[in-house]
């Protein structure tokens, strides 16, 4: 499922360069909610008709394995 999720993201090509270090909240293939404090996207994430993706956008600095 999140695999889905994560293909239909980057095949629209969102730009999440101005989220870098936040955290977004995706729902329904819309970033609906970000800030840095996870706990300040919580009333986005209870809104969401449907289950959310909730991801963290590393700096650019981070290196994923």
């Amino acid at each position: 499922m999140i695999e889905m999720v994560i293909e239909q993201v980057l095949t629209q090509k969102v730009d999440f360069s101005r989220y870098v270090g936040q955290w977004v909240v995706i729902c329904e293939n819309k970033v609906v909610a970000h800030d840095k404090n996870l706990n300040k996207v919580q009333k986005e994430i209870k809104e969401c008709k449907r289950i959310p993706t909730i991801a963290k956008i590393p700096k650019k600095d981070t290196l994923i394995f």
